[in-house]
């Protein structure tokens, strides 16, 4: 059994033009992300799903990384992740008893860690899929305005999960069935608070490039 990564990435985003190709010390966006998934070395092989390859096959060829070359369709600004899932998991590229395991670009904060956790959820043959969560406690504001609202300490707060967007895992047959990629019976991962950063706007990578340097720093 196989685990496939794929990192799917657009050319241009609405709200930030770009921000998959940033460069992040020597590595553009998806390739920090791509080369920390292959660092793990649970994944056989990692691929970077682009619409036009020219643009990162020189980069991909020196880290060892794949590309998968995605239809103009699938990179539009209305199209759904699962319409390039569905394009790899139909490739020659994936087996039916392969797990897949989507990656995003825009949260660097992956880690070995994470993977190799990914890795143990697989192993235990209880899963169709797996997906990466944070713990919270805190109320919404749907309940905060309901009348009826009775405020509790957060202490005595059920546990409560949030889904995070590092990554997704899941059976290639069964994507092909449901077309989606969460699936029942589903494992998780907890992420540990910070680590769920995700870049949609220029102030998110400011904050992220901030933590970074001051990591390093320290």
């Amino acid at each position: 059994m196989r685990n496939i990564a794929i990192i799917p990435i657009r050319e241009n985003s609405k709200r930030f033009p770009g921000k998959n190709f940033y460069t992040i010390g020597d590595d553009p966006l998806f390739g920090l992300v791509g080369k920390l998934a292959l660092k793990s070395k649970i994944f056989s092989d990692v691929y970077i799903a682009i619409e036009d390859p020219s643009k990162i096959d020189d980069y991909c060829n020196k880290n060892g990384l794949k590309v998968f070359v995605r239809s103009a369709s699938s990179a539009t600004d209305d199209a759904q992740t699962e319409d390039v899932l569905l394009e790899f998991v139909n490739s020659k590229f994936v087996n039916e008893k392969d797990w897949i395991t989507l990656i995003q670009a825009t949260c660097p904060f992956q880690s070995k860690k994470y993977f190799h956790k990914l890795s143990e959820e697989i192993d235990k043959d209880k899963f169709s899929s797996v997906m990466t969560r944070i713990k919270f406690k805190r109320f919404f504001i749907e309940e905060v305005l309901n009348e009826n609202f009775i405020r509790s300490r957060t202490q005595d707060m059920e546990q409560r999960y949030l889904e995070t967007g590092l990554f997704w895992s899941f059976k290639a047959d069964r994507f092909i069935q449901k077309q989606n990629r969460i699936i029942r019976p589903v494992g998780f991962v907890e992420i540990e608070s910070g680590d769920d950063a995700d870049i949609d706007y220029k102030d998110d990578l400011d904050l992220i490039l901030f933590r970074l340097n001051k990591e390093i720093n320290s």
